[in-house]
């Protein structure tokens, strides 16, 4: 007798419970493939590792994302976690532009690993360059119904940027973005600085190469001026004069206003007039450091109807530096240079040189840094003094005086 089985009836019976159990397996199996650790086929322990870059040069900088690599490690303690599994790519020769680099890993327990995947990652490598750009004020909405908009006032007006070359290369100026919707009285704000392509597409996104920009200035400090209407303003450099002497072994390096206009409101006809606004003079007596004098706009000398900007912080930076020194460098190397076939030439031994230069440039001057030489061209056989020769020196150093050295020189016979 043959048995007849109803299929139907099978996979239709507690459909419900099936269906709920084919979802909670469904979703079990996605929660475990998403996860950062799982085994392979043989056992090993398999974990996924972000890739990280070693003996970076400074002056390099990767602009792709760096992936997520799979380690299968050869062990499979359950102790062992994504903090356990170092993936690396070693920088050491790396070279400009697009490649390939190998990836490494290990473990801290030193368990052996049996595969990386992927073992190879495409990198794009290029130099990092400093640019200075000026910075752009954006500035959107309207002040209130009576109040008219001066001109921006920034601090800095330009700041040095930092980045890949390709991109910085590209770049003219940076910005910052000030709304003045409703304002009645003068903004101040210190505000972010923004990269942009101020050509058709408004900004490098997506570029990937946009987060590896840097200013070494943080923020940039806006000022907006905000007057009634009616009135007019006019921007005006600012002066300032120095009295006094330096300490001993110091000297006045600079000095400057900051910003170095000022906003005067008034009329025209007042306004007219005023070429400058002098700040005064401030003394240097006995300064062996920087210092910054400041002033507040409401303090300014102006003629009758006029004001400055409220508000404005006016500092006057005074830059000193110690005097030009002299240091020692020993054994600095000789070289002869151009000699003549079939001559000969004695040594010239290493000389103690005397060069001359402010601190902060003389102070990292090794022998190995200066270039010495003497001519030997146009010499016959016989011994001679000759004077010393120098090429490019570090910046700020120079020496203080070229000695002679002895040279012997031997004909052919």
């Amino acid at each position: 007798m043959r048995l007849k089985i109803n299929w139907r009836h099978i996979f239709g019976r507690n459909i419900r419970y099936k269906i709920i159990s084919l979802v909670c397996a469904v979703t079990f199996w996605f929660w475990v493939t998403g996860q950062a650790e799982s085994f392979s086929l043989l056992g090993n322990r398999i974990i996924s590792v972000q890739v990280e870059l070693r003996n970076a040069p400074a002056d390099m900088v990767v602009l792709n994302d760096l992936p997520i690599v799979s380690v299968e490690v050869n062990w499979q303690n359950r102790q062992l976690g994504v903090k356990d599994v170092n993936a690396y790519i070693d920088l050491k020769d790396a070279a400009l532009g697009k490649g390939s680099y190998l990836v490494e890993a290990e473990t801290l327990d030193g368990s052996s690993i049996s595969k990386i995947s992927p073992r190879t990652v495409p990198l794009n490598i290029d130099q990092m360059s400093d640019k200075p750009m000026r910075v752009d004020a954006q500035v959107s909405g309207k002040p209130a119904v009576g109040y008219v908009a001066g001109d921006p006032i920034l601090s800095p007006e330009e700041v040095v940027v930092r980045g890949p070359k390709s991109i910085v290369d590209k770049m003219e100026k940076v910005a910052v973005e000030i709304n003045i919707d409703d304002a009645d009285s003068t903004l101040r704000a210190s505000m972010p600085i923004l990269y942009k392509d101020f050509g058709i597409f408004n900004l490098f996104a997506p570029d990937p190469g946009l987060k590896k920009l840097t200013a070494l200035t943080g923020a940039v400090e806006i000022i907006i001026p905000i007057y009634e209407a009616g009135n007019t303003s006019k921007r005006v450099p600012l002066s300032v004069d120095v009295d006094g002497k330096t300490a001993d072994g110091y000297e006045l390096r600079s000095f400057e206003p900051l910003p170095g206009v000022v906003t005067l409101l008034g009329s025209f006809q007042s306004l007219e007039q005023i070429s400058s606004v002098d700040l005064g003079t401030i003394s240097i007596e006995g300064l062996d450091e920087n210092k910054t004098f400041e002033f507040d706009s409401s303090t300014l000398v102006l003629p009758e109807g006029v004001s400055a900007m409220v508000g404005v912080k006016i500092k006057v930076l005074v830059s000193v530096r110690q005097v030009m020194q002299q240091r020692v460098i020993a054994a600095v190397p000789v070289e002869v240079r151009n000699q003549r076939p079939h001559y000969s030439y004695s040594d010239v031994k290493p000389l103690a040189i005397t060069v001359r230069g402010y601190p902060e440039d003389i102070q990292y001057v090794t022998a190995s840094s200066l270039r010495f030489w003497v001519d030997a061209a146009d010499l016959e056989g016989g011994t001679h003094s000759v004077e010393l020769l120098w090429g490019t020196m570090p910046p700020g150093v120079a020496p203080v005086q070229t000695p002679k050295v002895t040279l012997v020189v031997t004909a052919p016979e």
